[in-house]
């Protein structure tokens, strides 16, 4: 899996204030470990976790609201992480940290006074700098355009 596949799943929470803005903090996380054994005794046995973390918070503002549906835009900042451990030989364990800006338009019908089923497309921006290493400085920036389907409860 990639990053920006597992982003698409996640927890929000949605709070609307009295002004009409709201906001939604949100975490997703993806954990996958392999365990490779072999039969032949001349092969080592190893294992590889790799573990995706994204933690963001969401300001929107509604654009129009009729009857059950609204409208809104608005971004989610955050921060993803990566993480790939392994106790394989020759096999270095791999970080990366990314910034993440992602404006965002998006609707939702309203079921109820507090439930909304809705879609939203974000126009994601992630950015990671490696200056680990003295000689260079790495800055490197992935875009990618995401839908999601949501269930909102508002609390």
């Amino acid at each position: 899996p990639y990053p920006s596949i597992i982003s698409l799943m996640g927890f929000y929470l949605s709070y609307e204030t009295p002004v009409g803005i709201w906001i939604e903090p949100g975490y997703s996380l993806y954990s996958e470990k392999i365990d490779i054994e072999y039969d032949d005794s001349s092969f080592d046995d190893y294992e590889y976790t790799s573990t995706f973390k994204t933690i963001s918070l969401g300001v929107f503002f509604k654009i129009m609201k009729g009857g059950d549906v609204r409208t809104y835009w608005g971004a989610r900042l955050g921060k993803t992480s990566y993480r790939f451990d392994t106790d394989e030989e020759g096999v270095d364990d791999a970080e990366l940290d990314n910034l993440m800006i992602a404006p965002t338009f998006g609707a939702e019908y309203f079921v109820g006074k507090n439930f909304s089923f809705g879609g939203e497309v974000m126009y994601k921006i992630l950015t990671s700098e490696d200056t680990e290493n003295t000689a260079v400085d790495i800055t490197t920036t992935s875009v990618s355009v995401e839908p999601k389907f949501l269930v909102r409860f508002y609390f």
